[in-house]
């Protein structure tokens, strides 16, 4: 009787247990409401990509993108108290990866997509902001040890308006 209660409160504990990983994301961040801008491409822009250690929780590398487009606010003082600093969030697009060890894709949406008027940044540089920070989260993300690991990002949702940005959807190796 004693074997049949440990076992059954083994399983209880083994199916409650939570891998917490801590990892560093990258995110696309917008700059407005700032007096900073940065140089991305040529361009000088009020938004660059920025670095968060963060706990991740969830399958990976899965768990650790959807960090990347997950909500973020800059922390302020005085009178800069930003409500949404994450591009991804404040335009309303969304990032799914699926992977199955060694090869990974990643699904940039654009069918929700809106650019807030304060957001004064085309969307073709949002989204090589979004790659920018999906590459740089891998790299620390991936052990060399593994092997590299194929990705491809996939730009979805167009329409007519937004299908010329098919062009930003790549493939790429991590770990090489």
């Amino acid at each position: 009787m004693n074997i049949v209660v440990a076992l059954w409160f083994a399983m209880i504990v083994a199916s409650q247990a939570i891998t917490l990983e801590i990892y560093k994301v990258f995110r696309p961040i917008s700059l407005h409401g700032t007096d900073v801008a940065e140089e991305f491409e040529g361009e000088i822009i009020q938004a660059k990509v920025i670095s968060q250690t963060m706990v991740v929780t969830g399958a990976q590398p899965e768990g650790l993108l959807a960090a990347i487009s997950a909500p973020h606010r800059l922390a302020g003082s005085g009178s800069y108290q930003p409500k949404e600093d994450n591009l991804l969030v404040l335009c309303s697009i969304g990032m799914t990866s699926i992977s199955d060890g060694r090869n990974l894709t990643v699904k940039i949406d654009l069918a929700k997509m809106k650019i807030p008027r304060e957001v004064e940044i085309p969307v073709r540089t949002v989204l090589k902001l979004a790659i920018k920070s999906v590459k740089e989260t891998l790299k620390g993300f991936h052990i060399p040890e593994d092997g590299p690991m194929k990705v491809k990002i996939e730009i979805v949702g167009t329409n007519k308006g937004t299908a010329p940005l098919l062009d930003l959807s790549e493939k790429f190796r991590v770990g090489e």
